[in-house]
């Protein structure tokens, strides 16, 4: 009897060797061994090394493991752990994710959407993202174009959300208005109160002011739109870098000022003279009329008949001569002798060969006494009177202008 227990003995020796022997024989498992060894057996590694609830998410454990929370699509539609953030961005791939896409925890223990041919393939190449529409029958639904539409009843006013509200795709993917101070005061919802620092104060006729505690500011009370953006939860009444109170130039705050306060009008521009594009006007106070980019200065001396070149009957074109310069016309022509005291201008030729066309009060002047083909289309063919610019000159007339090409 007694020899027959040792073989029992034994073999349960050999039984319990063995176990510690597999239990131990790596005392050096990482976890992702551990995670290809869990595939084949079902030994629990996360009860042996104390995996559980260790800060680490462990999924190749054979109980839940505490770490591994669910997961949560972001406002940028990124699939992430619970309360991490992200800046919220709409992706192209929108809705595909949102079609076809599973946000859940992987083989490897993060959190991702899982992988699918459709939702691949759609990835690869997504469809534009529809835009937002305002619907509804006065104006106060904001929905997506693809989308069915929505009817509703006519006795809400719109003018709110058509003045003050923006129809947009928002963060989470839906159309809705976007959040607006200006739209809730309009509607006459309360807006979330602004938070105020223990050391600052709101103050003024109208809650506009952020001032240190203490300091109690008055202002004018004139209500102005854009004050209804101070009592509204998107900017602070809080210590700036400064060191003084103020309120905090938030993005949301800047777009509600912007929204708040009436546009000014563009001034209206000053009447001048028509311009033809191929002219610009020039001179230190806007007398001459030239080619473009070739009009040049000159003196600064402001004399009266140059503001008859800044009426809009005054035309700064082309010239029968192919150059730019201003049109002559019964209107400029009593314009600059008016502005000269009304004394008519007398203008006559003069050199030795008649090739000056000048003022009669000035002096006359001295040439050579050549004839060239040029000179004798002056004689033949030339006019010499008062010109646009209010000085005399030969008139550039077609018969002139032939002349002088074929000379």
């Amino acid at each position: 009897m007694y020899r027959q227990r040792i073989p029992l003995l034994f073999l349960a020796m050999v039984a319990t060797a063995a176990l510690a022997a597999c239990t131990s024989s790596h005392p050096e498992l990482t976890k992702s061994e551990a995670r290809e060894m869990s595939r084949r057996s079902d030994i629990d590694f996360c009860a042996e090394r104390d995996w559980y609830d260790d800060g680490e998410c462990d999924v190749f454990c054979q109980e839940p493991d505490p770490d591994c929370g669910g997961c949560e699509v972001g406002c940028d539609w990124g699939c992430r752990e619970p309360g991490l953030d992200a800046a919220c961005v709409l992706p192209d791939e929108y809705l595909c994710l949102r079609d076809l896409g599973v946000c859940e925890r992987q083989d490897d223990g993060a959190c991702d959407w899982t992988e699918t041919p459709e939702l691949t393939a759609c990835v690869a190449d997504p469809d534009p993202i529809p835009g937002c529409v305002v619907d509804g029958c006065a104006g106060t639904v904001c929905r997506g174009e693809d989308e069915e539409p929505v009817f509703t009843t006519c006795d809400r006013d719109g003018s709110c959300f058509a003045e003050h509200g923006t129809c947009e795709r928002q963060p989470g993917g839906e159309c809705d208005w976007s959040p607006s101070a200006a739209l809730d005061m309009c509607l006459g919802e309360d807006p979330e109160p602004v938070f105020v620092h223990p050391s600052c104060e709101v103050s003024g006729c109208n809650s506009e002011l952020c001032t240190n505690l203490g300091e109690g500011l008055s202002s004018a009370c004139v209500a102005l739109p854009e004050f209804a953006c101070y009592v509204a939860a998107i900017t602070e009444c809080t210590v700036q870098t400064s060191g003084e109170c103020g309120w905090t130039q938030t993005e949301e705050l800047l777009v509600c000022l912007d929204e708040s306060r009436e546009p000014e009008p563009e001034p209206e521009p000053e009447p001048g003279p028509s311009v033809h594009p191929s002219c610009e006007v020039g001179g230190c106070n806007s007398e001459l009329c030239g080619n473009l980019g070739d009009v040049g200065g000159s003196a600064c001396v402001a004399l009266p008949e140059f503001a008859c070149y800044r009426d809009p009957s005054a035309a700064c074109t082309v010239q029968p001569t192919g150059d730019c310069g201003w049109t002559r016309t019964e209107e400029l022509v009593m314009c600059i002798e008016d502005a000269r005291g009304g004394e008519p201008i007398e203008c006559v030729t003069g050199g030795c060969s008649g090739q000056i066309c000048y003022d009669s009060r000035e002096e006359s002047p001295t040439t050579t006494c050549e004839i060239t083909p040029e000179i004798a289309c002056l004689q033949e063919v030339g006019e010499c009177a008062l010109q646009a610019d209010g000085a005399c000159g030969w008139t550039p007339t077609d018969e002139l202008a032939m002349c002088l090409e074929d000379a």
